[in-house]
């Protein structure tokens, strides 16, 4: 706990990374981030946590299910941050835009796995809504999130 703890501390909004690590929530849109290895696991921790999400009956328990999916990831080794392209410029003469990874700050991380949540039980409902009214379920059908979770940022 000491540990997630010291790691929020450390990540401030707008707080410039020099590299992504493989643990890495990226925010952003398109296959690139959906695919990249810490969104994948961001997302299995969401499904992880979605009967428990679903089980909640006060917005207090729901925060607490939000705040579990983020320190999460922020527990990974190497620890998961929640990052975002930001544009830069390397020098004040120079035209050229480049981009940089900077933190989203917590607050915003946990109104990530909020969406996230929501999204992911609708979709899941959908899903089986769908299934039950057909013979059979395919993977198409209950991989819905999947192909959405792209939409969110």
């Amino acid at each position: 706990k000491l540990l997630i703890l010291i790691q929020r501390l450390h990540m401030a909004d707008e707080q410039a990374v020099d590299t992504i690590n493989d643990n890495d929530v990226l925010s952003g849109r398109g296959k690139a981030v959906m695919n990249y290895s810490g969104n994948k696991q961001f997302r299995g921790f969401v499904e992880e946590y979605r009967s428990q999400y679903l089980a909640c009956k006060t917005m207090n328990e729901k925060r607490t299910i939000f705040r579990s999916v983020v320190d999460k990831v922020y527990s990974l080794e190497p620890a998961g941050r929640f990052l975002k392209m930001v544009p830069s410029k390397n020098n004040v003469d120079d035209d050229e835009e480049t981009f940089k990874w900077v933190s989203i700050g917590d607050d915003i991380a946990i109104k990530k796995a909020s969406q996230a949540l929501r999204e992911f039980s609708k979709s899941r409902s959908t899903a089986t809504t769908s299934c039950s009214k057909k013979k059979s379920c395919t993977d198409t059908d209950s991989d819905i999130f999947s192909q959405n979770s792209h939409h969110s940022k």
